[in-house]
């Protein structure tokens, strides 16, 4: 196997915040779209698929609504992806967002303290 070989086989990670709502989790930007909570779950997103940052910070300081008054629920989603299947954006940049049509659930976790009664 060849360097090249190698480097598509390449998985990279990738975090998202998204609100929880009834034990699903939904979109902030859209909440037609509904994703199962699950650990090991493959998410999909129709458009240009799911966005998703280089950091838990990054994520967290533009897409968090932790902030607002009615403190909606939230959890931090670390995903696992492919970067070839990348729609949007570029994994060189410093702070780096892409877009994915499909992406593994590694990890789920609590951004406020109103989720954790769920676990």
């Amino acid at each position: 196997m060849n360097w090249y070989k190698i480097a598509q086989d390449e998985k990279m990670i990738g975090y998202k915040v998204m609100l929880l709502e009834n034990g699903e989790l939904v979109s902030g930007a859209d909440s037609r779209q509904v994703l199962p909570m699950q650990i090991g779950a493959i998410h999909e997103m129709y458009g240009n698929g799911i966005y998703i940052g280089k950091t838990p910070k990054y994520v967290k300081d533009y897409y968090s609504f932790r902030e607002e008054p009615d403190d909606p629920q939230e959890v931090l989603i670390t995903y696992e992806f492919d970067p070839q299947e990348a729609t949007t954006g570029n994994i060189n940049d410093r702070e780096w967002e892409v877009s994915v049509p499909k992406a593994k659930v590694v990890n789920i976790e609590v951004i406020n303290e109103l989720v954790q009664n769920i676990w």
